[in-house]
């Protein structure tokens, strides 16, 4: 048993009809199903607030990167069944627990909300997830164009130091 926190008067749907009111105290399935509630809803408010990021024009595209590993960071966690290799076929998956409006993929999901291609998000992702922090520093610093920042994404680390060493 642990004490409810957060200022919460009720532990239940605003329109059930077996309201539990507030005693200050309550069972550990309550107190986790409590706790997953709140960190889904402050899951979805720092992917509102990286959307907001991403629709600024004036991010360099290896800052959009970062923003976009950690919003799939984010949105997986929120919507495992849309991870790459998810489960798909599961009964689980079949039943209305889940239900027919499964969410879209990530690159479909934010390319659809920022206004961009598929392949900008995915090459934005590929470039912020392959390149050494230090030859992203120096592609950011000295402003390499994307076509350029993705050949050294596709190298491995030591080559991409070795390349940014004659930038």
């Amino acid at each position: 048993m642990g004490e409810i926190t957060g200022g919460m008067e009720r532990a239940k749907n605003q329109y059930s009809k077996n309201a539990l009111p507030y005693s200050g105290r309550a069972d550990n399935k309550t107190e986790a199903l409590l706790s997953v509630g709140i960190d889904r809803a402050n899951e979805a408010e720092k992917l509102a607030e990286i959307d907001e990021n991403l629709m600024r024009n004036e991010l360099h595209y290896t800052e959009r990167g970062d923003l976009l590993l950690e919003r799939k960071r984010i949105y997986e966690d929120l919507h495992p069944e849309t991870k790459h290799g998810g489960d798909r076929k599961s009964e689980k998956i079949k039943t209305e627990e889940i239900g027919f409006d499964l969410p879209n993929a990530f690159t479909k999901d934010v390319a659809n909300k920022i206004g961009v291609s598929r392949d900008t998000i995915e090459n934005e992702l590929r470039i912020s997830r392959n390149l050494a922090p230090e030859v992203k520093e120096t592609v950011r610093k000295h402003d390499i164009p994307k076509t350029e920042a993705l050949k050294l994404a596709r190298m491995e680390p030591e080559k991409q130091r070795a390349v940014a060493e004659y930038i």
